[in-house]
């Protein structure tokens, strides 16, 4: 199945993620979540900085997340 992607994130082992608004540790260099957070349009961010942004999807402190694609709806 072919998709358009719209961001396609892939961590290397050691890759820490951080929210992309407030830089608050969100996922580890073992690629696990360590607060839970939500994958938006405008990047990964924590439940504090997610405010009234729509989440695509939602990650939950203790999930192992090494690769996240988001596709274009149709």
């Amino acid at each position: 199945m072919d998709y358009d992607y719209i961001i396609e994130v892939r961590l290397e082992p050691g890759d820490p993620r951080v929210c992309d608004y407030c830089n608050r540790l969100l996922v580890d260099h073992e690629a696990r979540v360590v607060e839970d957070c939500f994958s938006t349009e405008y990047g990964l961010v924590c439940s504090k900085c997610l405010g009234s942004i729509p989440p695509i999807s939602s990650h939950k402190e203790g999930e192992i997340v090494n690769k996240e694609v988001w596709y274009k709806g149709g």
